[in-house]
């Protein structure tokens, strides 16, 4: 149990042992597979009273906001089925289009809402020129898009730093960002978080792609902005739910407003 709730682990692929390193599978197969799976996904939906959408290591895929052209550092699942991406466009297809389920979308998760809902992203921030003009580094040099050995080294860095409460030196790409004060996200930090500066809050926010005003979806609005203007947080402008997406991460408790975000999700 979670703050009074009971957690749904939604599979983001198919129980099958073979799949993820058998990259020959036949289109159609992997089609077939797709859509029992996605079947499945549906119906554990079905009990679900909220939904979190977490982050990804993997980007979106540009062909998912109608861009023809990949980057060349866009990186993509070299999984041909990319069985979690399908699964998390169901998800949310399901819980924020079809049941306004109350929601919490934390950086591939607030990307993937904003595809969904219309929106499109900047495929390489750091060759952004607004992000070069500032000199932000949204993108950790040395854990993204690197091995997984040293990925897996870096991780027990990160862990070390937590139990140090050394939030702040876990990322290099850490950086500062201003919290619009009439929002939800803003809510949540004045009613836990009193003393806060609203135009210096410290968060985790590591990512290689983002979102500016241009890219944003129709259905929804920035609540909070990095220097370079690169959008932190948003929130819908009209939902029936709690719903806070977030491109930092939450989760990692920087400001101590976790535990309100997943109460505030659940109650």
């Amino acid at each position: 149990m979670l703050s009074g709730a009971e957690p749904i682990i939604i599979p983001t692929k198919p129980d099958l042992e073979f799949l993820p390193n058998d990259k020959q599978l036949d289109k159609d197969l992997i089609e077939d597979l797709r859509q029992a799976h996605l079947k499945e996904v549906e119906k554990k939906m079905g009990a679900a009273d909220a939904l979190i959408l977490p982050g990804n290591k993997f980007d979106l895929h540009p062909k998912t906001y109608s861009e023809k052209d990949l980057h060349p550092s866009t990186l993509i699942c070299e999984d041909p089925a990319n069985f979690r991406q399908c699964t998390e466009f169901k998800m949310a297809e399901i819980g924020v289009i079809r049941r306004n389920l109350p929601l919490l979308a934390i950086c591939g998760g607030m990307q993937l809402i904003n595809v969904l809902l219309g929106g499109t992203l900047v495929q390489d921030l750091p060759g952004d020129h607004r992000v070069k003009e500032v000199g932000i580094n949204h993108c950790d040099p040395n854990f993204v898009h690197k091995p997984e050995f040293i990925q897996e080294t870096l991780k027990a860095k990160f862990f070390s730093k937590l139990e140090q409460n050394q939030h702040h030196a876990i990322f290099e790409a850490t950086h500062g960002m201003e919290v619009k004060e009439d929002s939800i996200l803003g809510d949540l930090y004045r009613k836990h978080y009193p003393e806060l500066d609203f135009k210096k809050v410290e968060e985790l926010s590591i990512h290689h792609q983002g979102i500016f005003e241009e890219n944003l979806s129709n259905d929804l609005r920035a609540s909070a902005y990095a220097p370079d203007s690169l959008v932190e947080a948003l929130e819908f402008k009209s939902y029936d739910a709690f719903a806070l997406l977030t491109q930092f991460h939450v989760e990692y408790n920087v400001s101590r407003i976790a535990s309100a975000a997943i109460n505030s999700l659940i109650d």
